[in-house]
């Protein structure tokens, strides 16, 4: 049996982070302690974040993994 594909589900993300009143990378950035840069990488599709900086982000947030992490199709 393959092993399932993960991924950060950015809508899930970003409608977490807008609850918080967080609409922009900067704002993301500035809540979370991650750089501006890594933010937009992650809101753009370019980069997967690491588990540790997806517990990070759900937690930061009042997600959780399950909230924020999809298997892929």
């Amino acid at each position: 049996m393959p092993t399932p594909k993960y991924r950060f589900d950015i809508a899930a993300f970003r409608e977490a982070a807008a609850q918080k009143g967080d609409a922009t990378g900067y704002a993301i950035a500035q809540r979370t302690g991650l750089s501006e840069g890594a933010i937009s990488r992650i809101l753009n599709g370019y980069r997967q974040p690491k588990l540790d900086s997806a517990a990070h982000l759900a937690h930061t947030y009042g997600a959780t993994l399950d909230d924020l992490v999809q298997v892929a199709a």
